[in-house]
């Protein structure tokens, strides 16, 4: 069976890629001829029948045998049979008014956003195994800043956790790895409609005693791909082995 998440992952650099390639190069109404060159080679990469030049810029797919669901860049399709989806411009008005171009380009900057209510969530959840502890959950991605306002505009890539938990003994990796285990129960149990953006994050453990911290980086996804039946002692030498 095709994991949908995991393919969809897999393409999202690409597709934002694409995604900044039209803000940079944006075009007016009628006169998309470079964005529809762009989206009907798409098209038929994907092995699909396209109509370019419908109304000038439109673009049409015909889709002989539709029997999945698809997504394609900006269009969203189900059927089980021939479908046909054009992409119509508006028609001229008769007496066309002259336009002058406003679209502004901007910058893209790493970036963080809070999530209070994700953070809520979790830090509900770890005080209820230890009162000490505390967790927030913070949204990783970019902002799209416009030089003249210096408003920007932010794009979550991906869901980031943040625990920090006292211990007894900083060496001790059995202690440290079952904390780790329960900790990721949490991060499990959350639907994936309460994480931002379309890729796995990670989770950043503070471990603490009285006089000393120990900061551990478990990426979600390489947590996943343990065993189901590992030890809490072997977490981590596995996650972090010895160099």
């Amino acid at each position: 069976m095709i994991d949908f998440i995991k393919e969809a992952r897999a393409l999202f650099p690409y597709t934002q890629s694409m995604r900044r390639d039209f803000h940079i190069h944006p075009e007016l109404g009628f006169h998309e001829i470079r964005t529809g060159g762009i989206v009907a080679r798409e098209l038929e990469g994907l092995g699909l029948e396209v109509t370019k030049g419908i109304g000038k810029t439109g673009v049409v797919d015909r889709m002989k045998y539709a029997p999945v669901v698809c997504i394609l860049l900006l269009a969203a399709c189900a059927s089980t049979g021939p479908i046909s989806t054009p992409v119509p411009p508006m028609p001229p008005s008769a007496t066309p008014l002259p336009i002058t171009a406003t679209v502004e380009r901007c910058a893209y900057v790493e970036a963080y956003q809070s999530l209070s209510g994700l953070t809520a969530q979790v830090d509900q959840a770890i005080k209820q195994i230890q009162p000490d502890a505390s967790g927030r959950a913070e949204a990783y991605g970019e902002n799209c800043v416009y030089a003249s306002s210096g408003q920007a505009t932010f794009s979550a890539m991906e869901t980031d956790f943040y625990f920090t938990i006292p211990v007894k003994d900083l060496k001790d990796d059995n202690e440290l790895g079952t904390w780790i285990i329960n900790t990721m129960k949490i991060v499990e149990a959350l639907p994936a409609s309460s994480s931002a953006g379309p890729q796995a994050g990670f989770v950043e453990f503070t471990f603490k005693t009285k006089d000393d911290q120990k900061n551990l980086r478990v990426q979600i996804g390489n947590y996943e791909s343990l065993p189901a039946n590992i030890n809490a002692n072997e977490i981590i030498p596995t996650l972090f082995p010895s160099p």
